[in-house]
């Protein structure tokens, strides 16, 4: 009976202890599948950052081999089974280049990333944002140099050291912050000359508006007609100064804008030369000086598509800087055709320039002398009009020989239809000439509108034209539609830039009831696109304030005879 109970004993005991077993076991695998399934989620996670970090992570060992990495999901590549270096896989060009791969190439001893690597296993420590310049081979005829930045995780697996490294590739990091240093270069260099711009242009305009003023107070208390007389020849020679600094101000503000313009005609060379060879004849006579003008005559006819103009503005520079410096000699100019291209010249046996300045004259504020009057804007403005041309330009001279400024561009011989219409009056070097000092009017006096809302600008018309004209003022384009209605004028001088209604919608109002009606734009719009406007809008002719007296007369004595 004993030893049954005890058999009972055993079996209910051996029962319970399989139980307990199996549950252990059952708990134990309900553990391990919980584990096994949170690990495959923390895969699942690290290759989804490995995939999309923007960086190649690389697993080495302290022989530099690649135990695993990032690369072949991020390149999308095939994943090899051949053994990797990392030179071997960023695709180093040395490491590709040599037969025993990275490390096996002469220059892999002074590698820099190479010695950074190495330097991380012997001192057992980690680094962080190493840069670095990697020659890559992208083809098998190409290379391009990648800037890199390494950062190192020094650490142990089985006891043996490794390195955890992420290589970011920031060229174009390191290309935008070149850019942003090179603008930020440009925006202080750009300041700095504003600030020497401003300088120079406060001093240029201040010596002759201080003549201008002071001689104009003189010519109040001058008590004879000689002194009178040589302050107003100071008074005009500043007055010339300054409307040409304006003038180089306003193109070199239009060349910095990058909106210099261009007007485009059927220009007569000759007839060009021609014109500039009288003006300048004229003035040399006016100035006193014993400089002889030399046109140099070309007998062939030379017609070429091209901004008069501006063609013209170059010429006169260097004509004029010619006379500056040959107060007494000889200044010849003219023009050849040389392999498709105008070759115009301009030579003097003036002073000269030393051998050391020739280089920068066509740069902004240069001035040979420090006497002489003048920006020194004129020759750098003269090379971005010839350069916008299509040409070049140059100087070459002699110390105390002389000099010749020369500049071509290409000939463009074809005839083109003009643009605006046939009732553009272009204003060119011939029309600055002197007008014959006696305007008599024909049969009475001719009535002139004005249209000025300045009355210090009508003021000036009325000293010059009241002696020979009848004169009636209106202050805005509405008055001149009204009084040419009431008064049937002979001729409008009229503003464009005027209250209420402007000269513009003013002409078209009157060209409406009168298209014989002369029109002539009087104003300080002085560009070409003012004047090809003008000209569309119906104005007879145009003309830039400041004016000449003289030319003003002798405008109006052509048109009104």
């Amino acid at each position: 009976m004993m030893i049954e109970i005890a058999t009972v004993v055993l079996c209910v005991a051996l029962i319970v202890a399989l139980g307990i077993e199996r549950s252990k076991r059952l708990k134990t695998r309900k553990n391990l599948d919980q584990e096994t399934g949170e690990l495959k989620k923390a895969n699942t996670v690290t290759r989804a950052v490995l995939k999309n970090v923007h960086a190649y992570v690389l697993l080495i060992d302290s022989d530099l081999k690649v135990l695993a990495t990032n690369y072949y999901s991020r390149t999308e590549t095939i994943e090899t089974s051949a053994e990797k270096r990392i030179g071997d896989l960023l695709r180093c060009s040395n490491a590709l280049s040599a037969e025993g791969g990275c490390g096996s190439h002469v220059m892999c001893q002074t590698c820099p990333v190479r010695q950074m690597l190495n330097q991380s296993f012997e001192q057992k420590s980690s680094f962080i944002d190493f840069e670095a310049s990697l020659t890559i081979q992208v083809s098998e005829k190409e290379s391009k140099v990648h800037d890199a930045q390494l950062s190192g995780a020094y650490l142990l697996i089985n006891d043996k050291p490794h390195l955890v490294i992420t290589i970011h590739d920031i060229t174009r990091l390191k290309h935008t912050e070149e850019a942003l240093q090179e603008a930020k270069e440009k925006a202080e260099h750009a300041d700095r000359s504003k600030s020497a711009f401003l300088a120079n242009m406060s001093h240029e305009i201040r010596t002759p508006l201080n003549a201008i003023v002071g001689f104009s107070e003189l010519l109040v208390v001058a008590k004879t007609d000689e002194e009178k007389r040589q302050y107003l020849e100071i008074v005009k020679t500043n007055n010339e100064l300054l409307l040409q600094l304006v003038n180089d101000i306003l193109d070199i503000s239009k060349i910095e804008a990058g909106t210099l313009e261009f007007v485009y005609s059927d220009v007569d060379i000759n007839l060009l030369m021609s014109d500039l060879e009288q003006l300048f004849s004229m003035k040399v006579s006016e100035m006193g000086v014993q400089t002889k003008i030399v046109r140099d005559t070309v007998s062939s006819p030379c017609t070429m598509y091209t901004d008069r103009n501006r063609l013209a503005q170059v010429i006169s520079n260097f004509i004029s800087n010619a006379i500056k410096f040959t107060p007494d000699g000889i200044v010849r100019f003219g023009w050849e055709l040389r392999s498709g291209s105008l070759y115009f010249y301009v030579t003097d046996n003036g002073a000269g320039i030393p051998k050391e300045r020739v280089s920068t004259v066509f740069d902004r504020f240069v001035k040979l002398e420090k006497g002489q009057n003048g920006t020194g804007l004129g020759l750098s403005i003269c090379r971005t009009i010839v350069e916008k041309l299509g040409g070049k330009l140059g100087v070459e001279s002699v110390l105390g020989t002389g000099s010749t400024f020369w500049f071509m561009i290409p000939f463009q011989p074809k005839v083109k239809p003009k643009a605006i219409s046939e009732k553009q009056v272009e204003t060119t070097v011939n029309d600055v000439v002197e007008a014959t000092d006696n305007h008599k009017p024909s049969e009475g006096k001719k009535t002139i509108l004005i249209a000025e809302d300045m009355e210090d600008n009508y003021r000036l018309c009325e000293v010059i034209l009241s002696g020979t004209y009848h004169l009636l003022w209106a202050h805005n384009g509405e008055e001149v539609v009204s009084l040419f209605l009431q008064q049937q004028p002979d001729l409008i001088l009229m503003d464009l830039r005027m209250p209420e209604v402007d000269g513009y919608e003013a002409t078209a109002a009157i060209r409406q009831l009168s298209s014989s009606i002369p029109i002539i734009a009087l104003t300080a719009f002085a560009y070409p696109e003012d004047r090809k406007r003008a000209a569309e809008s119906g104005f007879t002719d145009f003309m830039t304030k400041p004016v000449s007296a003289k030319l003003l007369l002798e405008r109006l004595a052509s048109l009104l005879s």
